[in-house]
């Protein structure tokens, strides 16, 4: 039986596997997915006789697993965040390929975005290098990073990322006055706890017709920032959507699952995530 870690105890960017846990228990399948802490994983990383061969990690683990990397991808040095560990050659190996994912479902689905325009950002400080760099790679020289302080945390340097590129940090309390012609938002965090930022917020007075608004916290089907940024005449894409994707290419990657059974993985595997 292979075993698949998670050292996630949050609500977290990266999906802690729960979904396929409970798939491929209805599948009756060899598969067993395992919970893990940071001292579990440190001693798995030492030990190279086992029979887990991936642990996915929250950003949070990533943050605190990156000093005792021994060996850094050039993705995950640049950018100092991992997904998950994948046993290789002998070695463990920090990979990131949650972005990937989100570039190749962004393309597929959003047609004729407007990259001459800004691309807004809300989300935790552990990962806004990953962003900056996502939306500068779709070819957007403009950025508006939204949090509570109005400035970069101390720790971040998302300078390396926007070599001429123009960006700006708002206040929460003044995403209203914001003017800037902007087609893409991208949310890594919880709104519903935030009920006025999430009333501002959907007013999309600064996004322009068309545009495409991310949703990456909520699971549940029911998502009121999504409702109202259809309503506005925005295109969206779901949570669900990417971690859906995200776990088909990760089972692919580790030979768990071949091409043929796409479809029906999609179809089961949405049907039994989490809801919030």
């Amino acid at each position: 039986m292979m075993k698949l870690g998670v050292c996630s105890n949050k609500h977290n960017l990266f999906p802690n596997l729960e979904a396929v846990r409970n798939y491929y228990l209805l599948k009756e399948a060899p598969l067993e997915v395992v919970d893990l802490n940071y001292a579990e994983v440190n001693s798995l990383l030492k030990d190279k006789e086992i029979d887990c061969k991936y642990i996915r990690v929250s950003v949070e683990a990533s943050v605190e697993l990156f000093s005792s990397l021994t060996v850094q991808p050039e993705n995950v040095k640049f950018l100092g965040l991992f997904d998950c560990f994948i046993f290789e050659n002998g070695s463990w190996i920090p990979r990131l390929f949650y972005f990937e994912c989100l570039r190749s479902l962004f393309i597929k689905k959003f047609k004729n975005h407007k990259i001459n325009e800004a691309a807004a950002i809300i989300c935790g400080n552990g990962e806004l290098s990953a962003f900056v760099n996502f939306v500068v790679g779709l070819g957007h020289q403009r950025i508006i990073i939204f949090n509570e302080e109005g400035q970069l945390p101390e720790n971040c340097d998302i300078k390396k990322h926007i070599i001429g590129v123009d960006y700006s940090v708002v206040k929460f309390s003044e995403l209203t006055q914001v003017n800037i012609d902007t087609s893409l938002m991208i949310n890594t965090i919880d709104l519903e706890k935030n009920s006025l930022l999430l009333n501002d917020l959907a007013y999309f007075n600064f996004m322009s017709q068309g545009s495409a608004v991310i949703e990456l916290y909520s699971n549940s089907p029911v998502n009121p920032f999504l409702f109202e940024a259809e309503k506005a005449g925005l295109r969206t894409m779901h949570r669900k959507e990417v971690v859906t994707n995200f776990d088909y290419l990760t089972l692919l990657k580790l030979g768990l699952i071949s091409p043929f059974e796409k479809d029906n993985f999609f179809q089961e595997y949405s049907e039994i995530m989490t809801i919030d």
